[in-house]
């Protein structure tokens, strides 16, 4: 499946080798999940925090043991994962897909392609029982209700509001000296700006198909 998602996705001359995705898979699924032959009797180490960072959250289990072994991800609450950096996720998505809207729906932050929900593989309720806690003691934040679709209402920018509650939870991490100011940081790490290219790609059969059929009908 994922050999045939990059194949849809990329020229015919782009395509890695199929050990090069083999290994990014392991990669992948090292990062976020437990190593496959990992102890549960053992306390853990240094060592298998580095090489799994992200399995605190649990997004991944594995079932079995070996070469046979199959991965599935998970879905529910997310013990693991601070409130704050659930908002950070959400706000800095409302800030890439909706540039001047007050508020977003908490049915897209769930639902949508790249949003907190999907990353994180939460419900609307779920996420919404998450950051609820944090949204109603912030003054910049409310989640207001319209008809019945519950949406993430933000006072001022979603991207200047999701660095601060990211920094206020990391100890106010910006105002330590010698800590570098955003345009500083944009001129270190370009890389990182939103605003970088990425490299185009190739349209998958059905939006080519759904676009011939829209010229068809023009």
């Amino acid at each position: 499946m994922i050999t045939r998602h990059v194949h849809e996705n990329y020229d015919a001359e782009a395509f890695p080798s199929p050990e090069s995705i083999n290994r990014d898979v392991d990669c992948l699924v090292k990062m976020y999940a437990l190593d496959q032959e990992y102890n549960p009797l053992s306390p853990g180490s240094f060592e298998d925090l580095l090489m799994s960072p992200f399995r605190e959250l649990g997004l991944l289990e594995g079932q079995g043991r070996g070469k046979g072994r199959t991965w599935r991800f998970t879905s529910g609450s997310r013990a693991n994962l601070p409130a704050p950096v659930l908002v950070y996720a959400c706000l800095d998505y409302a800030s890439r897909t909706s540039a001047g809207s007050g508020s977003m729906s908490l049915a897209r932050l769930a639902n949508e392609p790249g949003a907190p929900g999907r990353a994180f593989r939460m419900r609307e309720p779920e996420l919404t029982k998450a950051i609820q806690a944090l949204v109603s003691d912030h003054p910049g934040l409310d989640i207001t209700e319209n008809l019945g679709q519950r949406s993430l209402h933000f006072a001022k920018a979603p991207k200047s509001l999701a660095w601060d509650i990211l920094d206020q939870h990391y100890g106010r991490v910006q105002e330590r000296a010698g800590f570098p100011s955003e345009d500083e940081w944009r001129q270190r790490y370009p890389g990182l700006d939103e605003d970088t290219h990425r490299r185009p790609r190739k349209k998958a059969p059905q939006q080519a198909d759904a676009l011939d059929l829209i010229k068809e009908n023009a």
